[in-house]
């Protein structure tokens, strides 16, 4: 039996496999280093969407012991810098997930659906495009009770 490599990754990144990757499993309370994460987290993607390379890479360097913060604090442009934060993103993601004061924003102008990041305000700041399309994007409260009000969007020009 031939066993396609797409349904052999769907099976490994199973929830499980995602909280042996990321240290933690959705609806457990944050620890102290995953809340110091998501408060670097949000400082570089506060800079990448004011196109504010240098205050990115500082902020990654908060960031401890991961190597896609170490990668982003090395990068050499806006769009090395963006392409990374997609890494840190999928982390921020499944830590923020069903918690308080986080909201999971997506552009859809970012390619293979990969345009998902956190933030901590309820208004679009879209880090992927950065001043040129600061508002693209939607966005839902990461708590699951309200999940069920309407998302905010917004559209680029």
């Amino acid at each position: 039996m031939k066993i396609s490599k797409g349904f052999l990754i769907a099976g490994l990144l199973t929830v499980g496999s995602l909280t042996r990757l990321f240290g933690h499993e959705h609806g457990e309370a944050l620890n102290d280093q995953q809340k110091a994460f998501l408060r670097s987290y949000e400082n570089v993607r506060a800079a990448l969407a004011a196109d504010d390379l240098g205050a990115a890479k500082t902020a990654a360097t908060a960031i401890k012991e991961d190597e896609n913060a170490e990668a982003l604090a090395r990068s050499a442009s806006l769009a090395d810098a963006r392409e990374v934060f997609k890494k840190l993103s999928k982390r921020a993601v499944h830590l923020a997930s069903d918690h308080e004061g986080y909201f999971i924003a997506n552009c859809p102008m970012v390619k293979n659906g990969e345009g998902n990041w956190v933030q901590t305000s309820g208004k679009v700041s879209n880090p992927y495009f950065g001043k040129s399309m600061l508002t693209c994007g939607s966005i839902k409260p990461a708590m699951a009770e309200e999940k069920e009000k309407p998302a905010e969007h917004h559209h680029h020009e």
